[in-house]
């Protein structure tokens, strides 16, 4: 039995809550409106951002999905709307059908179900209901990141309204991201109408997301035509911190006839988290000298991380005792605090005349995010003073139980605070001189900066303890006990570092694209012009040094115990398993601290360093890219059948200019490399409706097809050139590799699709990509003028060895490699509404359904080096809901199966990294008052009502990496369209 069914049963005021829920949905009847009545109140569903007043993008209006108009959709939700209004989720589901059936290429999309009102409290969260799409989640448990199709989140090309967009914060914790990939945290759904993932490419579309094109549509005053007013408010609850966690929206919008419009909007929040776990940094093996040891599957040589004072009485061979993988460190983590944003938008619509549309959108986001981390580590790694005893060993070599005598802990307090700030201007116009000419252009400007002060301070307890440590089988972590305890300020604690290592970042991207349209909306021959320039600057800050040899001569030990105080208590609480003692400890006082430590002082100004915290190398890449295409779209008669295809070329051409710190002789400059490439990305989209009205009046079956190459930009931190010697003659050195070239995909898909029943449909999607382009490390032996920098950098003792500009090197750096990563995957989605099986029932019941997806992919290739880690075979989502007489409830559980999260020698042993599954439950609920015209709703959220952990191992589940639980969150709220 796994430690996942160890967990209980859910909690009672869990059922007692849903209980009510239901229980008042039942109510309900009594003040039921009529189906044909919407659910905000207004007299007609508002059109989806695919309409004609959509956002106009380099994609245009075509094939590409992106932003296309359902080709002969008179209404977002189609026929059904000469019988009934649909409304809320259900209409969304309607629209998504819709969106996806009218385009010709690859695309899913998830639409608000109205201004302001998006089902999910987050961009990444909304877009996991995408089939393919897999989530990567924060330890508080808040999706950041998103990776589609087996890729990871730097394949991704995230736009807002059609133009690229980079964020400057670094992902998940302790992630250290490098911002090709974007963190969609910052977005608030209260501003998004429309999230459309292009999985196949189109010649307009907008090069560099091997695994898809997501663009996020904000919404615009014509969305909904006239003087409203949206007014949202919800307030949060989270279980394992019991503070209040306030969110709010305010959206105004008014057009003026059909000529122009505004819209303001305003959403914001403060969620106060507490996320508890345990966490290791990984395992590693004692060094024993005897004949036969340190031997892992047969390598000799394995770990060796520490050392034992005396193995005399282990209660194992020593043999065993060399093999035996125990925690790096062993922690139990606490971390709280708050996540506070608001984001303000600005869109404005202009038709001077009928065929002249001008818009212009303003997105401002600024985010805080302050919290404490601690966490009491018990330290194993570089060891030499504990005496082992009891100690047992499972078949694969993992320590289950142990006593260790004369250990020593270590405190680590991390108070950070972060703050980004994001924002983007983007004015665009479509002009249509002619009926058969369409002229569509934007440019955009989007810049963002990221800041994060990064104090640490560690305090050693006397290598004196007696931990008594057990890793039951079936337990998510192990408990640990030790004596004496560790939540005493007079324990006789020492300083053992403090570490000032604040980091900066900023994204700059701007650009402007340029497309003219010949022909009608079915039959046209497209060209464009797109020009992008993406700066990304990471600028990293160590003061360490000169903290340290400040706190050590100026903090005595008696003052120490006044610098702590009492800890977080009911560390794990959440968990269902007993931690142990080690959950108790004590947590500076940090007014005390930062005053004693005059951490202020060394704050402010910290030198220059080379890499960050997380290990993300100091530099700038300046990408700017020219981009011109052409592309037809068409109708072509196949047999009596009609098939809408498209087929174009994209041509670009990328000049990158990186900049990196070089050291030499103990000083560092800064050296500057140029490199250019280019390529021709093709791409062809068919669609072709089989049938009409086959099984019953109002079906469709479509088959889709389609055939491309694309291509995503290698990762910056190897990018940037990072030059280091080695040796004092320099005849060796490492550098990072800017001449590294993108990686190419070639890509192939064949769909099978089925609509029926307004939302209804079941579709399947067989996609295969050959990616070329991974990379490796690798020696290469190159002249010393191909390093970039002058001879006259080098020391006398180095220039004494003749060392000259065609000096043959030895350069350890990363290099593009010739193996071929094949992946292989399907997806398949259900959407069904259930009115035609519900209504025959005795109380004919109407307004159920439900909606899922699975998603499989395999991923082979000869090099280790050429996979994709991260990401799991198998996701699955599935949402069943109920939506009738103004009661809406939606059940959703999202799975993601186990995956590698780490190559293969990790800590000098045979063996990687993986996560478990996660499999989460989240609910959204909301009745809509039968009063004020039906203006104004109750809602109801929660998330992870499961309660699921975020869990790591080591090589084997019985050696946990990390383990977190951010529990369930609760928000309780109102919301008015007026």
């Amino acid at each position: 039995m796994t430690y996942k069914a160890l967990r209980g049963g859910r909690r009672a005021r869990l059922i007692l809550l849903g209980a009510t829920i239901l229980a008042s949905g039942a109510a309900s009847g009594a003040l039921a409106q009529t189906a044909s009545a919407p659910a905000t109140g207004a007299a007609a569903p508002t059109p989806p951002a695919s309409d004609a007043k959509a956002p106009m993008t380099s994609a245009g209006v075509g094939a590409s999905g992106i932003d296309a108009p359902a080709r002969g959709a008179t209404t977002p939700s189609g026929a059904t709307t000469s019988e009934i209004v649909v409304t809320g989720f259900r209409r969304s589901l309607t629209d998504e059908a819709n969106s996806k059936r009218m385009a010709t290429n690859f695309t899913d999309s998830v639409f608000a179900e109205d201004i302001g009102k998006f089902p999910d409290l987050n961009i990444a969260e909304a877009l996991q209901r995408i089939p393919g799409v897999q989530l990567t989640r924060d330890v508080d448990g808040e999706g950041t990141q998103i990776s589609i199709r087996g890729l990871g989140p730097s394949f991704v090309k995230v736009l807002l309204n059609g133009s690229q967009v980079a964020v400057a914060s670094d992902g998940t914790l302790d992630s250290g991201s490098s911002n090709r990939e974007v963190d969609l945290d910052l977005f608030p759904t209260e501003l998004f109408t429309k999230l459309t993932v292009a999985k196949t490419p189109t010649a307009d579309l907008l090069e560099g997301g091997i695994s898809g094109t997501v663009n996020l549509v904000n919404i615009r005053p014509f969305d909904n035509a006239g003087e409203h007013l949206n007014f949202s408010y919800q307030e949060g609850y989270g279980e394992a911190d019991n503070r209040g966690s306030p969110r709010g929206s305010l959206i105004a919008s008014k057009t003026w006839g059909d000529q122009f419009g505004i819209l303001v909007g305003v959403a914001g929040g403060s969620v106060q988290y507490r996320s508890e776990g345990y966490e290791t940094i990984g395992y590693t093996t004692p060094t024993i000298n005897c004949t036969g040891c340190n031997v892992i599957n047969g390598v000799a040589g394995q770990g060796k991380g520490f050392s034992f004072a005396n193995t005399t009485n282990a209660g194992v061979s020593q043999q065993q005792l060399s093999d035996a993988l125990f925690p790096r460190l062993a922690r139990d983590a606490f971390i709280q605090g708050s996540r506070d944003r608001v984001s303000t938008l600005l869109s404005t619509e202009w038709r001077p005349m009928d065929n002249l549309h001008f818009t212009f959108d303003g997105l401002y986001s600024h985010a805080v995010r302050d919290f404490n981390r601690l966490d009491e580590d018990l330290s194993l790694r570089n060891s030499t003073t504990m005496v082992p005893s009891n100690v047992v060993v499972n078949s694969q070599g993992v320590v289950t139980q142990a006593t260790l005598q004369n250990a020593q802990f270590f405190l680590e307090a991390r108070p950070y605070k972060e703050t980004v700030d994001f924002y983007n201007l983007n004015p665009q116009f479509d002009y249509k001189p002619l009926s058969w000419i369409q002229v569509v252009g934007q440019v955009n400007y989007n810049k963002s900066t990221f800041f994060r002060s990064d104090d640490s301070y560690l305090f050693n307890t006397p290598s004196n303890e007696t931990v008594n440590y057990t890793n039951t089988p079936g337990s998510a972590f192990p408990t640990i006990n030790t004596s004496p305890g560790l939540n005493n300020p007079n324990l006789g604690y020492t300083i053992n570092s403090f570490r000032v290592q604040p980091v900066k970042r900023v994204t700059e991207d701007k650009g402007a694209h340029f497309d003219v349209t010949f022909g009608d909306s079915e039959t046209n021959i497209k060209i464009g012009y797109a020009y992008d320039d993406t700066y990304r600057e990471i600028v990293a800050s160590d003061n360490s040094t000169a903290a340290n040899n400040f706190a050590l001569a100026n903090i005595s030990p008696a003052q120490i115990p006044g610098l702590l105080t009492s800890g977080p208590r009911n560390i794990l609480s959440l968990s269902g398993f007993n931690p142990g003692n080690i959950g108790q400890f004590v947590s500076p006082n940090y007014a005390a601290l930062t005053a004693a430590a005059n951490t202020g002082f060394f704050d402010t100004n910290p030198p220059f360093a080379s890499s960050s915290a997380t290990s993300t190398p100091s530099g700038t890449i300046d990408e700017a890219t020219s981009g011109a295409y052409i592309e037809a779209n068409g109708v072509s008669d196949f047999f009596d059948r009609k098939i809408h295809w498209n087929g174009g070329v994209r041509y670009f051409s990328t000049d990158q200019n990186i900049s990196g710190p070089i050291t030499l002789n103990g000083v560092t400059t800064f050296q500057s490399l140029k490199t250019h490439y280019d390529g021709f990305l093709p791409s062809f989209n068919a669609e072709i409706a089989l049938a009409d009205h086959w099984l019953m009046g109002s079906d469709h079956l479509v088959l889709r097809l389609a055939g491309s190459r694309s291509m995503t930009r290698a990762n910056p931190d190897s990018l940037l050139p990072g030059t280091t010697f080695s040796d004092p003659s320099a005849q060796t050195a490492t550098q990072g590799n800017p001449n590294l070239k993108p990686y190419f995909s070639n890509n192939a898909d064949l769909g099978l699709e089925y609509y029926f029943m307004g939302s209804g449909y079941f579709a399947v999607d067989l996609f295969a990509k050959d990616i070329d382009g991974f990379t490796a490390q690798s020696i290469v032996n190159e002249p010393f003028s191909s390093l970039g920098i002058p001879l006259s950098s080098l020391n006398v003792t180095q220039l004494a060895t003749g060392i000259n500009a065609n000096t043959i090197i030895s350069v350890q750096t990363t290099s593009n490699i010739g193996s071929t990563l094949s992946l292989r995957g399907e997806e398949i989605t259900y959407s069904q509404p259930l009115d035609v099986i519900t209504k025959r029932l005795p109380l004919s019941l109407t307004g159920f359904g439900f909606t899922g997806n699975y998603t499989h992919v395999e991923q082979s290739s000869a090099n280790p080096a050429a996979i994709v880690l991260g990401i799991a075979n198998n996701l699955y989502t599935f949402t069943g809901y109920y939506e009738n007489h103004g009661f809406s409830l939606h059940v959703s559980y999202n799975y993601i199966g186990g995956n590698q999260t780490a190559p293969t020698g990790q800590n000098n042993t045979p063996f990687g990294l993986f996560a478990d599954a996660h499999g989460q439950v989240d609910l959204s609920a909301s009745y809509t008052l039968p009063w004020y015209n039906k203006a104004m709703q109750v809602t109801f959220n929660a998330t992870n009502l499961n309660n699921e952990s975020l869990r790591t191992y080591f090589g084997f589940e019985s050696a946990p990496y990390s383990v977190y639980y951010p529990g369930p969150q609760f928000l309780l709220g109102v919301s008015a369209h007026f």
